[in-house]
């Protein structure tokens, strides 16, 4: 079972390492704001593309969790007390990380120029939220899985 922990574990550092990027890049943005397609293209709104890198910064984070995670477990298999000791504190503070930013994912997403959340995104805003809520859910099942 631990072998398929840490399988599970790097499958899902793959995902998120590659979220990071192609929000980054500014690809993969249909996954946070619903695109406009005219004939000339496909289009996102304003922000978007800063939403983009918010979010990948979120990605970064739960990469941190997910990795310490593993390290953790890696410690638990080789015996080392003092591995796994110090993959515990450093998956805290990635834990602690993460929350905040979150937290300053939703709320830079929330204010600009542009005006609020919801009017930049004209009703698509919905899918930002869902996949932070996402990073979320994807996090407490990994936790609980990882004790």
């Amino acid at each position: 079972m631990e072998v398929v922990r840490i399988v599970l574990g790097v499958v899902l550092l793959v995902v998120t390492a590659a979220l990071a990027v192609q929000l980054w890049k500014g690809r993969w943005l249909f996954l946070i704001a619903k695109p406009d397609k005219t004939k000339k293209g496909t289009f996102y709104p304003e922000g978007t593309h800063k939403s983009g890198q918010c979010v990948s910064w979120v990605m970064v984070a739960c990469f941190a969790v997910i990795a310490t995670l593993i390290a953790y477990q890696m410690g638990i298999l080789s015996g080392s007390d003092l591995f796994a000791q110090a993959a515990t504190i450093l998956s805290n503070i990635a834990l602690v990380a993460y929350c905040v930013v979150l937290v300053w994912a939703v709320f830079s997403s929330q204010k600009g120029k542009e005006g609020s959340f919801r009017e930049r995104f004209d009703g698509g805003s919905y899918r930002v939220l869902i996949l932070l809520l996402g990073t979320c859910v994807l996090l407490t099942v990994i936790g609980l899985l990882f004790v």
